[in-house]
């Protein structure tokens, strides 16, 4: 069942935010801080202009967050992904299709035409294009010392 975040979801969704920086990149450049991952899961359950979906079976093993801006360059309403993660067991099914697509439909309902997406690997890229995203470009980092 895909169904809109509650308050009481948090810890779980920390929990497993923290696995997500774990075994992503972004454990290089962005540490596990907890409060501020709680209170922005609580942001985007709360607000208006944010979603936060979650895939709930037995227990919550999936999640996606969206939240709306007006682009700096032309005020052209946008969503963008927070994050989008599927517990390992739950990856290669439907489940985490079904978290995106009720995450357009919430886009579009909000009159949004833009969605941006992030593509942390090509794998990934190439699972954005089949479902119609087209690339924009590509981002890259630097610590400096």
């Amino acid at each position: 069942m895909i169904r809109e975040a509650v308050m009481a979801d948090v810890p779980r969704l920390v929990a497993m935010g923290e696995t997500f920086l774990i075994e992503s990149q972004y454990h290089e450049v962005v540490p596990f801080r907890p409060k501020a991952m709680s209170e922005m899961m609580a942001h985007l359950i709360e607000s208006d202009e944010s979603l936060l979906l979650v895939s709930d079976r037995d227990r919550v093993d999936g999640m996606i967050g969206m939240y709306t801006y007006d682009h700096p360059l032309s005020g052209t309403r946008m969503a963008a992904e927070a994050f989008w993660w599927m517990s390992p067991e739950c990856r290669g099914g439907t489940t985490g299709v079904r978290l995106l697509r009720q995450a357009e439909d919430w886009a579009r309902q909000q009159g949004v035409p833009y969605l941006h997406m992030v593509a942390p690997n090509p794998r990934v890229a190439k699972f954005y294009e089949r479902l119609g995203y087209r690339p924009l470009e590509t981002h890259y980092y630097k610590v400096e010392s």
